[in-house]
């Protein structure tokens, strides 16, 4: 019994996550391909179009976790805490956008990008598109590299929030149910909740900006 535990182990715990890693930077690669659907991804996944629809959204959403990175080559050794939170205190992927034809073949084209984005827009002029391809690479520039998420401390019954000091420095915290939120130590500011700690850090870095200014 030590041998199939130390067998089960191995395979939850080490091969497992290698696995994990791989299909999820592969689904959200072929999502930024041109051509990428959601019925060929259904086709590869033998499971039906709701189901890998539900997938590739659940792994577009979330920011690229530790052995997701590991598999593409940007991170060499993931740590347990890392592949769990994968939202903590990690560098930021380099965002690469490419200019593509959309699916109505009518001659417009669109923006897409390796960490998942595509462009609302739509033009018939490349240069305009590419535009908005460095448009969104300077949007996830963010000036902190790293992005701290703190835990949720609700206030209880019959309790204040503590004073907030005067300077304008925002954070990212839990909310609930796997959502964030970003506040300001000014304690006149407060984020939207979102599923997106790197949203939620831009979010913050826009009132940051406003305030100073």
């Amino acid at each position: 019994m030590g041998s199939w535990q130390a067998l089960i182990a191995d395979l939850v715990h080490r091969l497992e996550p290698h696995i994990k890693g791989i299909i999820d930077a592969a689904v959200r690669t072929h999502a930024s391909r041109p051509g990428g659907t959601v019925a060929d991804l259904a086709l590869a996944m033998g499971v039906p179009t709701k189901t890998a629809q539900s997938r590739r959204d659940k792994i577009l959403k979330e920011f690229p976790g530790g052995w997701e990175r590991w598999a593409i080559g940007t991170l060499s050794e993931p740590t347990d805490d890392d592949g769990a939170n994968p939202a903590l205190n990690v560098p930021l992927p380099e965002h690469r956008t490419e200019v593509f034809e959309i699916a109505a073949r009518d001659g417009r084209v669109g923006t897409s990008c390796n960490c998942g984005w595509t462009s609302p827009e739509r033009a018939y002029d490349a240069d305009e598109a590419e535009r908005w391809g460095e448009a969104h690479r300077q949007e996830q520039a963010v000036k902190d590299t790293t992005i701290a998420r703190r835990t949720r401390c609700p206030v209880g019954p019959g309790e204040t929030e503590p004073v907030a000091e005067p300077a304008h420095k925002t954070d990212v915290y839990d909310w609930k149910d796997g959502l964030v939120i970003c506040r300001c130590t000014c304690g006149e500011w407060e984020g939207t909740p979102t599923s997106n700690i790197v949203g939620a850090a831009l979010e913050g870095k826009r009132h940051r900006e406003g305030a100073e200014s």
